[in-house]
């Protein structure tokens, strides 16, 4: 009887342990979904582990966040750099949120203002290490990338423009001309 209850004693016991990993693995893996830490992401949890072009931008825009948040004496820098990141962010989960017709040019069109973020880092890094200031060099890729989210907006405005235009809303086609009799 004793054996029993120890067996079902180290059965609760192991059950608590794995319920207990799993809760804190599920926290983690959420937390490295995040573009800034302690910050919560409205990208689903699984871009943290995908391999569509969506999920892989998010995790660009993730460590591009990180990197900058890495360089030292870059506190405005990297506040730019992640609320540029935060709205590319936005962008992209819009994007994917698209039609599957639609989808793809619109996440594609996404990525130059990743690579722009990223170019800006690298471009912190760069100037921070030279000893000249890093601002007029982030101040002109935050400009660029805030230009290629106006142009994203703009022509997702349009698609959903064209979406929103259906065939019930066009006139009628005129009638065809009666058949000539011979």
């Amino acid at each position: 009887m004793t054996f029993l209850l120890g067996l079902l004693g180290l059965v609760i016991v192991l059950g608590a342990a794995i319920a207990y990993g799993a809760t804190r693995n599920k926290a983690s893996f959420a937390k490295s979904n995040e573009i800034v830490p302690g910050t919560p992401d409205r990208a689903p949890v699984e871009w943290a582990g995908a391999h569509t072009p969506e999920a892989l931008l998010h995790r660009r825009l993730i460590a591009a966040a990180a990197a900058a948040r890495a360089q030292a004496g870059v506190g405005d820098v990297q506040q730019a750099v992640e609320r540029g990141a935060l709205e590319i962010d936005d962008q992209l989960i819009a994007a994917a949120a698209l039609p599957a017709a639609h989808r793809a040019v619109a996440i594609a069109a996404i990525e130059p203002s990743v690579l722009a973020l990223e170019n800006a880092v690298s471009g912190v890094k760069a100037t921070a290490l030279d000893g000249t200031p890093a601002t007029p060099a982030l101040d002109s890729a935050v400009t660029e990338v805030q230009n290629r989210l106006d142009a994203v907006a703009e022509a997702r405005a349009e698609v959903d423009q064209l979406d929103n235009t259906s065939p019930m809303t066009s006139p009628p086609p005129p009638p065809e001309p009666p058949p000539t009799g011979s």
